[in-house]
């Protein structure tokens, strides 16, 4: 099973993206690599795939339009929405996945569906919605991903703003609510938020880049990007500290780190402009 899981993985690395598929192509053609294709007739619940992780047991997990589906190796097990039932997925349209440290899983929905967090030892989802009359829940049901800092906080961005995560017990039980922090500068959306080497958090909005100051709880605004108006994006940082910026509409783009500064410039590359870049990896044996 391993083994299987192993090749998968090489699958999706490669194949994620149609540039780096190429690339890798013409780099390891003679390796006489051969690709395993998984669709629908092997149980996949949908054949758009949005996104994909593996957890730590080794599973696979795909966000799909038709819920999210957990493979073995050899079969899989698909997760819906129930109607009428709170502790199943809240919306079929599932966009983006991630798992925390504890295990669960998140998931970010499509159609303003708000965020759900998955608990894999009951199999029961939360989900978390806005709730205007009450300030202290997730800023918006439009939400965009989830990441986990080094301190184990949990970090979403919505259209409207970062929240943060804030769990407290009382009386036994778990209380979640969100702290928000909002973008006083534009209108601009926050699409990610990423924790670079040296412990900051940055956050990418549609045409800037931000960072957050824990220590004033203050958000800035530094350089300008490339336009990341549709908003899926993925994040690599190399070995120098520099950051490569993957784009659905707008291909690669480089931030290059100055040690001096402690700051990004941007670095625009041209060979990849206007290629449909769904996902940007590190080699690590690259320098």
């Amino acid at each position: 099973m391993k083994k299987k899981y192993s090749f998968f993985r090489l699958t999706y690395i490669i194949s994620v993206s149609f540039s780096l598929f190429l690339i890798n192509t013409a780099y390891s053609k003679d390796n006489n690599e051969v690709f395993e294709r998984i669709t629908t007739k092997d149980g996949l619940s949908q054949s758009t795939v949005n996104y994909i992780i593996q957890d730590k047991k080794g599973f696979m997990w795909f966000a799909t339009y038709g819920g999210i589906n957990r493979y073995d190796g050899y079969t899989f097990k698909v997760y819906n929405n129930i109607p009428d039932d709170k502790n199943s997925l809240s919306n079929n349209g599932t966009t983006f996945l991630f798992e925390d440290r504890d295990g669960y899983i998140w998931i970010v929905n499509s159609f303003n569906a708000g965020l759900d967090k998955f608990d894999p030892v009951n199999e029961s989802f939360t989900n978390y919605r806005n709730d205007p009359d009450d300030s202290t829940s997730i800023s918006s049901n439009q939400v965009y991903s989830v990441m986990q800092d080094k301190l184990g906080n949990i970090w979403v961005c919505t259209i409207n703003g970062l929240n943060l995560l804030v769990n407290k017990k009382k009386g036994g039980k778990t209380y979640t609510s969100f702290k928000r922090f909002y973008n006083k500068f534009t209108n601009s959306h926050f699409l990610k938020v990423y924790e670079d080497r040296n412990g900051r958090l940055l956050i990418f909005g549609e045409d800037y880049l931000y960072y957050l100051d824990k220590e004033t709880n203050k958000i800035h605004r530094t350089i300008q990007l490339p336009n990341f108006a549709y908003g899926k994006m993925s994040i690599s940082e190399d070995k120098s500290g520099n950051l490569w910026l993957g784009h659905l509409k707008n291909g690669v783009a480089k931030l290059v780190y100055n040690k001096k500064n402690q700051s990004y410039e941007p670095a625009r590359l041209n060979i990849l402009d206007d290629v449909t870049t769904n996902n940007i990896l590190i080699d690590l044996d690259w320098h």
